[in-house]
C-alpha cells in the first residue's frame, strides 16, 4: 500500500494556484485590440447657432479649402465666408440673420456677354424651352435655383440645417455639391445656346453652277 508524502499533497495545490495567477496577469496586463475607428475630440463638440462660426473656420481651414472672409451687410448676417475649391467656382457660405437655423451655401453664375446675346436672340418660345431645361438639370442636382429677368446671372444654393451634430463631412459635402452644380449650370448654358444658335443658322445653300469637267 503506497503512501502520500507531505509534496504529494501540496504539488496539485501549488500548480493550481500559479496557474491562477498567471491567468490573473494575463487579463490584467495583455493588450486589448485597438478599435479601427478614429477618436477625435470634436465628437463631443455640441453645435449651436453661437460656435457654428468657429467651427466652420476650423472645417474649412483643416480641409484645405482656400477661404476668405466677407464683410457684407446684405442680407444681414452674423459672418460670411468665400470658399474657393476652384479658382473659377467661388462659393459663399453666409449665416444669415433670417435664417438662424441654417448655413447657407450659394454662389452666383454671371452669364458672359456672348451667351447673353445669344439669349437674347432666342425666340419666346426658345427662351421658355431653355428654361426649362435648365431648372430640369438644377432640379436633379437638388440645387434651389433663381434668375433675374434679364438672365445676366444665375444664382444657386443649398441650406444646410445647424444641428447639436453637424459634422465636417456634412459641410464639405454641401460645399463639393455646389460646385458640381456650377459646373453642371455652366455645362448646360452653354451647350444649350450653342446648340440653338447652331440650330437657328440657315443652312449653306448648295451651289447651282456647273462642275467643272
Amino acid at each position: 500500500m503506497s503512501h502520500w508524502t507531505f509534496w504529494d499533497w501540496i504539488a496539485p495545490l501549488v500548480l493550481m494556484i500559479v496557474a491562477t495567477i498567471i491567468f490573473i496577469l494575463k487579463t490584467l496586463f495583455v493588450s486589448k485590440p485597438v478599435e479601427l475607428h478614429r477618436t477625435s475630440s470634436e465628437e463631443n463638440v455640441v453645435i449651436t447657432p453661437e460656435n457654428v462660426e468657429s467651427m466652420v473656420r476650423r472645417w474649412i481651414t483643416e480641409f484645405n479649402v482656400t477661404n476668405t472672409p466677407l464683410h457684407i451687410t446684405d442680407p444681414p448676417n452674423y459672418f460670411a465666408i468665400q470658399v474657393n475649391p476652384l479658382p473659377q467656382n467661388p462659393i459663399t457660405l453666409i449665416h444669415t440673420q433670417a435664417h438662424a437655423d441654417y448655413l447657407t451655401v450659394l454662389s452666383v453664375l454671371t452669364i458672359s456677354p456672348p451667351h447673353k446675346r445669344l439669349y437674347d436672340a432666342l425666340s419666346t418660345e426658345a427662351r421658355a424651352e431653355f428654361l426649362q431645361k435648365l431648372r430640369i438639370e438644377i432640379a436633379r442636382a437638388k440645387i434651389l435655383c433663381t434668375t433675374d429677368d434679364s438672365f445676366s446671372s444665375i444664382q444657386i444654393e443649398k441650406l444646410v440645417p445647424i444641428t447639436t451634430s453637424l459634422k465636417e463631412g456634412e459641410l464639405i459635402q454641401a460645399i463639393q455639391d455646389m460646385n458640381y452644380a456650377l459646373i453642371l449650370l455652366r455645362d448646360v448654358v452653354v451647350l444649350e445656346l450653342n446648340h440653338g444658335q447652331a440650330a437657328t443658322q440657315p443652312s449653306p445653300t448648295p451651289s447651282t453652277a456647273a462642275s467643272p469637267h
